[in-house]
């Protein structure tokens, strides 16, 4: 199928979302999570340690923020999520 008879893709169809920043003291823009971030478990020897972040800029009705680690070891990463009010 070519680009140009292509049908649109699922997000197309989706409203425009508000954006925010996510920063951190211990997490490098696609870096990879040092042992301090590694779980202590299930063969792993990490130090379990929950990494800084810093939010700014969200919508003034977000009402919190989750965490979503990685479950895939060799490609540890940090995933965020912003929880608007609906």
């Amino acid at each position: 199928m070519t680009e140009s008879n292509r049908p649109p893709l699922t997000f197309a169809f989706f409203p425009e979302v508000a954006s925010f920043e996510v920063t951190s003291d211990d997490i490098g823009d696609g870096a990879t999570l040092t042992n301090a971030q590694v779980a202590n478990f299930m063969g792993y020897s990490g130090e379990n340690l929950s990494p800084q972040l810093s939010w700014s800029g969200f919508p003034p009705a977000t009402k919190g923020f989750a965490r979503l680690p990685s479950t895939i070891p060799t490609r540890p990463r940090a995933v965020v999520s912003g929880t608007g009010s609906r």
